[in-house]
């Protein structure tokens, strides 16, 4: 099986699988990508915060920066590892509808054959 990595801006992975349509691996794939749309939007909300506690202020270091950046990254993982915006449920039901739409297909053009 070949494992797919992609850094986010966080510091957080996504790993995809190259592998048969595993519900299981789906339904993660689908919540790392909803982490990484949280994290995303935390992100938003921080550089256009006002807010010298979130923003850091003028004096912050890039340390800082960087500790804040990796804890949005845990923080939208926790989010969506608690069901988050919903929508990690949402993506696996259409994926593996699509799978198994897939799969049927193949299934009628093999007997055709």
């Amino acid at each position: 099986m070949t494992l797919h990595s992609v850094p986010t801006a966080g510091g957080t992975r996504l790993t995809a699988a190259a592998a048969p349509n595993d519900p299981k691996k789906i339904h993660d794939a689908a919540q790392q990508f909803e982490s990484l749309m949280i994290e995303e939007m935390l992100k938003t909300v921080r550089e256009d915060s006002d807010d010298d506690a979130l923003s850091g202020g003028d004096d912050a270091d890039s340390s800082s920066g960087l500790a804040m950046d990796m804890a949005q990254g845990f923080f939208a993982q926790a989010i969506a590892g608690k069901g988050g915006l919903g929508l990690a449920d949402t993506i696996a039901r259409g994926v593996e509808t699509q799978a198994e739409r897939m799969a049927e297909h193949h299934q009628k053009v093999s007997t055709k054959e």
